[in-house]
């Protein structure tokens, strides 16, 4: 699992999304657990790291599965 973002490690070509309202990625763990731990990374409760190829699929999968 990669230790810090892309903003620290420019080499990998990432996404950070922060949820907020109430909302968590705990939410998202089956979502997740279908990636390779070095795909993606927790920030803190709010926040998530994922690779590019993981933050498109989840624009996807938040349409279908979520309000």
């Amino acid at each position: 699992m990669p230790t810090s973002c892309d903003v620290c490690l420019p080499k990998h070509r990432g996404y950070t999304m922060f949820f907020e309202n109430g909302e968590s990625p705990a939410a998202l763990a089956t979502y997740f657990a279908t990636y390779e731990e070095d795909q993606w990374m927790s920030v803190d409760a709010t926040t998530v790291w994922m690779e590019e190829g993981v933050a498109f699929s989840l624009l996807d999968y938040l349409d279908i599965y979520f309000p």
